[in-house]
């Protein structure tokens, strides 16, 4: 791979201009997507900029009926090349529920330690017409610090219609 440009990974270590081999190795596994309980792993390593970026990730979901799922999950992602490296955990929480087959509603909470933020995303989306939705977005971001700042804070609400002629 030839990178052009320099860059910054994470805003944290220099990559500089050049060529770079790339070989990458990855597994997962997972429990049947059927049952009530879902589990799964996976684990990447990747070999470039002339070190190693290596990531395990591993999830749980519980889905009690066609209405509710909740999922669980964790991944840490470890970089080392040769300017440094750092360690970022990412943590994550999701719930879906479904009203009707024309309502659902869904929260997203994630947590990064590399940088500090946690975001919150939270969903509804209501189909008025078959191809036609209604979606509101609320986009919550904070750092840390007591209290926790907030530095961003988004509402979208966004209207499609489809016609037919």
């Amino acid at each position: 791979t030839r990178l052009d440009e320099p860059f910054s990974l994470a805003g944290r270590l220099p990559v500089p201009a050049g060529d770079y081999r790339v070989r990458e190795w990855s597994v997962s596994a997972s429990s049947s997507t059927n049952r009530p309980i879902m589990l799964t792993g996976e684990a990447e390593v990747v070999e470039t900029y002339g070190g190693r970026l290596a990531t395990l990730g591993a999830s749980a979901r519980l889905a009690r009926d066609s209405h509710l799922a909740l999922t669980m999950g964790f991944t840490r992602h470890r970089v080392e090349l040769p300017r440094g490296s750092f360690v970022a955990d990412v943590a994550s929480a999701r719930g879906v529920y479904a009203f009707s087959s024309r309502l659902v509603a869904s929260a997203l909470v994630q947590r990064n330690s590399l940088d500090g933020r946690l975001v919150t995303n939270l969903r509804l989306n209501f189909i008025h017409h078959p191809g036609s939705d209604l979606f509101v977005v609320l986009n919550d971001e904070r750092r840390d610090g007591v209290p926790r700042r907030v530095t961003g804070r988004d509402l979208a609400v966004k209207l499609t219609y489809l016609g037919r002629f």
